[in-house]
C-alpha cells in the first residue's frame, strides 16, 4: 500500500512537470524556441522578484514560521477531545536546516500551488492567514539551491540551477528521507 501511495504521489509530480512545464512534450522547433524564451523570461522575473522581496538571508525563517502559522493541524490522535498544539522545529547541522511541524500535510493542491507563482491556497484577505503574495517559500533560495519538501508521501525538491524554471519546477526525490 505504501508503494502504491508513493507511486501516486510521484505520478502527480510528473503530471505537473508535463502539464505545467511541458517536460516530455513533443514540440515543433519553432514552438520550442518561443517556449524556451518565455521560460527564460519567467525564470528571470521570478528570480528578480524573490531576490528583491527577500534581500536578507535570514528572511526565509520568518516565511517558514508564517507558513507554519497558516497551516492546518489535525486533532491529537491519542486524545481527540484536546486541541492540538502546533509545533515547529528547526534543526541546524553543517549540511542542512531541517524544518518540521505537526501540520496535516500537503495535499495535491498545496503541491500545485508551491510549483507556481501567486497561486497560494490560503484564502485571500481572511482573518487568521498571514501570507498574501504566494511566493514566500521562494525565500529559501537565498540559503539553498535545492530545497526539499517531505510531506504526506510527497518527497520532491526544487533545483534553481536545473533550468530557468528551477524555482518552481519540481523534481521527485527517490532517496531515503534525510534525517540530519
Amino acid at each position: 500500500e505504501t508503494h502504491e501511495i508513493l507511486s501516486e504521489k510521484r505520478a502527480f509530480i510528473e503530471r505537473i512537470r508535463r502539464e505545467e512545464f511541458g517536460i516530455g512534450l513533443e514540440l515543433t522547433c519553432e514552438f520550442q524556441a518561443v517556449f524556451e524564451k518565455n521560460q527564460a523570461r519567467l525564470g528571470r522575473s521570478l528570480q528578480r522578484l524573490a531576490h528583491d522581496l527577500y534581500s536578507k538571508d535570514t528572511h526565509f525563517v520568518l516565511e517558514l514560521i508564517q507558513n507554519a502559522d497558516d497551516n492546518s493541524y489535525a486533532e491529537h490522535l491519542l486524545n481527540p477531545d484536546s486541541d492540538v498544539v502546533p509545533t515547529l522545529s528547526f534543526v541546524v547541522s553543517d549540511r542542512a536546516v531541517k524544518i518540521s511541524n505537526n501540520e496535516k500535510g500537503f495535499l495535491e493542491k498545496h503541491v500545485k500551488a508551491i510549483c507556481d507563482v501567486g497561486c497560494s491556497t490560503k484564502p485571500k484577505h481572511q482573518m487568521g492567514y498571514i501570507g498574501q503574495k504566494g511566493i514566500g517559500f521562494k525565500s529559501v533560495f537565498r540559503v539553498s539551491d535545492e530545497p526539499e519538501i517531505v510531506s504526506s508521501g510527497f518527497h520532491f525538491k526544487f533545483d534553481k540551477n536545473s533550468s530557468d524554471m528551477g524555482y518552481i519546477l519540481p523534481h521527485w526525490v527517490n532517496d531515503e528521507i534525510p534525517i540530519d
